[in-house]
């Protein structure tokens, strides 16, 4: 591996929790690798521009990026040139989300159940914000609605920051996103009516998850780092090491982050993760398929 800083791409923009906790990562494991770690974000095209890059670059592990759940998704909604599983190096998976539902603390719907009702009486007013079409929590509205039969709008806004912003200023009536709205919830400017895990968030144990309220619905999601196609096996194992060591630290950056956000360390080493991610496409692919939003040259 050339002793040169590594450049770590991310497929966001600046400051949501993706970000944030990526750029603390990067710190923890510049200091374990002794390198220094110059972070990028590249948001384009949901992410791709960034994959597209990663993909092209020399596979010495000095070009690394971070890819979640929704970016791989989204190689079934837009054309892409890649199959992440199949183009890149697997190196780690280092989190999962916390998802939920959230409105404005003035709002007139104190329960998921008050909100699912008027959005039943009142089909295609109501619209939520979400960070991408694919995302865990857009499927996750997408898949409420058919269980409920509501005509309601997702409005995407390219970013969870974004979302969370567009919510404080009114401009949509609810968000379904990450534990971005922490702090909002936290402040009082936000109330959250449910969450998506399986279990109840330890910071918020009044607030039901959506299986709580008897609904089969879950949409992992997750963030995790990898390199250009044919990586060294050592070098894979170098930076894997340094991932696992950072997140299992609890007095890294990197978890100081993952507690200001209430996010779950999630750790896969590149041989489980590589499984994974074969298993995790397929499902992907049926899942967009199933809600229509697959590429019609995937048909």
């Amino acid at each position: 591996m050339p002793n040169e800083p590594i450049h770590l791409l991310v497929g966001t923009n600046p400051g949501n929790s993706t970000d944030l906790t990526a750029r603390a990562l990067a710190e923890d494991i510049g200091a374990l690798l002794n390198r220094r770690v110059v972070v990028s974000n590249r948001s384009a095209g949901s992410g791709t521009s960034a994959l597209i890059s990663l993909q092209n670059s020399k596979p010495d592990g000095t070009q690394l990026g971070v890819v979640g759940s929704t970016a791989i998704r989204n190689q079934y909604i837009q054309a892409t040139s890649y199959r992440v599983g199949r183009d890149f190096t697997a190196i780690a998976r280092y989190m999962s989300f916390n998802f939920g539902l959230v409105v404005r603390a003035d709002a007139p719907w104190k329960t998921l159940k008050e909100f699912v009702d008027h959005a039943k009486a009142n089909p295609g007013k109501l619209n939520y914000g979400v960070s991408h079409l694919g995302s865990p929590q857009h499927l996750t509205m997408v898949k409420l609605g058919l269980a409920e039969g509501i005509d309601w709008t997702p409005v995407a806004f390219g970013g969870g920051a974004q979302a969370v912003t567009a919510l404080l200023g009114g401009h949509v009536n609810a968000v379904s996103q990450t534990s971005d709205w922490v702090p909002h919830v936290d402040s009082g400017a936000f109330r959250l009516l449910a969450t998506f895990d399986k279990e109840r968030m330890a910071r918020y144990p009044n607030v039901p998850t959506l299986r709580d309220l008897g609904y089969d619905i879950d949409e992992p999601g997750f963030n995790s780092l990898i390199g250009p196609k044919g990586m060294p096996e050592d070098v894979v194992k170098l930076i894997g090491n340094a991932v696992k060591k950072a997140v299992e630290n609890r007095d890294s950056a990197f978890n100081q982050v993952m507690r200001r956000f209430e996010l779950p360390v999630d750790f896969m080493g590149p041989e489980e993760f590589s499984e994974y991610l074969v298993r995790f496409e397929k499902a992907s692919e049926e899942i967009i398929r199933q809600v229509g939003l697959i590429n019609e040259k995937l048909r």
